[in-house]
């Protein structure tokens, strides 16, 4: 479990680093960016999320809480999630700042990113604290990127643990602005969970996380909506991904309001 859980830390915040932290458009008229997301149902125990923005539109801050949740839950957290830039406009750190407000709260953790020539991040560093100063070494990890050529989106990610070695390398194959294949391997083990290909289904609407900060994403999260860090994840894709026995309501410019199945899931935005 608390394997799991460093897993889960660990791609939450790296949901953050390949598509422009600025760009928030769409191709409609007026300019829309996400604003508040609530969930009901499924495990993700009723949560809202809500999306703040600095002065510039790059998001600063990203608070989630859950208004019924599962006690015993070690993923049953509250948190703030900070980021910081540099005056390049590069994300520098990701701070996940849990409030200890109930049993299975979270650690500090924190990440910080270096960048090639090119600005595309290349190593990212993630440490998780046992307590403000003191930092866990056993989940220390070290998350190396790959671009294919002439692109600014990954198409290897290999995840470091910076004691026990390497840990699963996922390979990206697009389509249509769109993640539509991953393919994801371990070296520790030849367990099907850990070894596989996913293929996936787009609408043709724009997604509203599409580039909403940069960072990693974790693709493990890609097909299992009921993980709380889903929708942070699901940065690469222009368009949204489509589940088996869901229904999607869109508004009147295209942007996704409301999706219906294990778990209802509703979206607001605002103007910008």
């Amino acid at each position: 479990m608390k394997l799991n859980l460093i897993n889960w830390i660990s791609i939450c915040a790296l949901s953050l680093l390949f598509t422009a932290c600025q760009d928030h458009s769409q191709p409609f008229s007026p300019k829309f960016r996400i604003s508040k997301m609530t969930v009901q149902g499924g495990n993700q125990e009723n949560s809202t999320t809500v999306y703040n923005y600095n002065i510039k539109g790059q998001l600063e801050r990203i608070y989630k809480a859950y208004t019924q949740r599962a006690k015993g839950n070690n993923l049953d957290i509250y948190y703030n999630s900070l980021l910081t830039y540099n005056t390049q406009g590069q994300l520098v750190n990701f701070e996940q700042q849990p409030d200890y407000s109930a049993p299975g709260t979270v650690n500090p953790s924190r990440y910080t990113y270096e960048y090639d020539d090119k600005g595309n991040v290349i190593t990212i560093k993630y440490a998780l604290y046992l307590s403000p100063n003191v930092i866990n070494a056993n989940a220390s990890r070290t998350i190396r990127v790959v671009y294919a050529s002439n692109s600014r989106f990954p198409s290897r990610i290999t995840f470091f643990n910076d004691v026990f070695g390497e840990d699963y390398t996922y390979e990206y194959t697009y389509a249509g602005g769109n993640v539509v294949a991953i393919k994801k391997s371990s070296v520790q083990t030849t367990l099907p969970d850990f070894n596989y290909i996913r293929t996936y289904q787009f609408d043709n609407k724009p997604n509203p996380f599409y580039g909403l900060y940069s960072g990693v994403p974790e693709p493990d999260l890609f097909n299992s909506a009921k993980q709380n860090t889903f929708y942070e994840n699901n940065i690469l894709n222009q368009n949204n991904i489509i589940q088996p026995g869901y229904t999607y309501e869109y508004d009147s410019y295209g942007n996704l309001i409301k999706s219906t199945g294990t778990y209802t899931a509703t979206y607001e935005y605002e103007q910008y």
